[in-house]
């Protein structure tokens, strides 16, 4: 049985993805999942997406995230050589650099993982906080 961890933090891609019925896809697959948002502190969310095999947890980091002085100069760096079509060069600026600011501050992050132990992880914004942090965890 394969374990997915999903990270989803606002409603556009809630409706992207739940409304378009990837759990059932995953679920229907032998998969567990678990569904990493702030709307799993919300009954009527929580009861229009739950299933069984699917999970639902709010690790309450979203409003209280912030990027770290250094992590905000690794990641404006980061967009602009994106920007410029530079993908190798920003690869080796988050290898070398982003990946461990990002370890710094994921302390919520590991205890999940640690516990749910996932084999694959999903997150839905790569340029917040919260899913810099979930993805170098994971790593």
């Amino acid at each position: 049985m394969t374990r997915v961890l999903i990270e989803i933090h606002e409603g556009q891609v809630v409706r992207n993805l739940l409304e378009n019925d990837l759990l059932s896809l995953l679920t229907a697959h032998d998969a567990e999942v678990m569904v990493v948002t702030p709307g799993a502190r919300v009954p009527k969310f929580v009861e229009r997406y739950t299933q069984p095999g699917v999970e639902f947890c709010d690790l309450l980091i979203i409003g209280s995230a912030s990027l770290t002085r250094w992590e905000n100069y690794e990641s404006t760096l980061g967009k602009w050589l994106s920007k410029r079509g530079q993908r190798a060069a920003r690869q080796v600026l988050w290898g070398s650099f982003g990946e461990r600011l990002s370890l710094r501050g994921a302390d919520a992050e590991h205890d999940l993982l640690d516990s749910w132990r996932p084999d694959v992880v999903v997150s839905t914004h790569l340029s917040q906080t919260y899913g810099r942090r979930l993805i170098a965890a994971a790593r």
